[in-house]
């Protein structure tokens, strides 16, 4: 997360927590990917930030963020090229981070259809496994 970013995210979310932690997976995404990530605060009522990512064939992936009650929740969308969507439901626990690193891989590595398959394969279930 850039500078910039992280003090704008400081001054304007009560969370500190939640930044720290986007800012964690952020780095481990650009290490471990070389990816990096688009970042920006949400405008729900549920204080969260996302992370999103666009491949040049218009699909869509994206990460919400949320700190509910200490715990970290990541919940997970993705746009196919011709706009119809998957929500998947939401992964947590303590391997979350690696979770989300492995989507974000399979997006980038993965065909359109390929993808939306794994998808659906991890589903809209809730992930707690390592």
């Amino acid at each position: 997360m850039d500078k910039e970013l992280k003090e704008y995210l400081i001054e304007t979310m009560p969370s500190k927590s939640l930044i720290e932690k986007c800012d964690e997976i952020d780095n481990i995404i650009t290490n471990q990917l070389n990816i990096k990530s688009f970042i920006c605060p949400t405008a729900r009522e549920t204080v969260s930030i996302q992370f999103e990512y666009d491949q040049k064939n218009g699909t869509y992936l994206e990460f919400e963020i949320l700190e509910i009650a200490f715990e970290y929740i990541i919940e997970y969308f993705f746009e196919y090229s011709d706009s119809s969507k998957f929500k998947g439901d939401y992964i947590d626990g303590k391997c979350s981070e690696k979770k989300m690193i492995e989507i974000i891989k399979n997006f980038y590595e993965l065909d359109e259809i390929s993808f939306g398959k794994y998808l659906k394969e991890i589903g809209g279930t809730k992930w707690t496994g390592c």
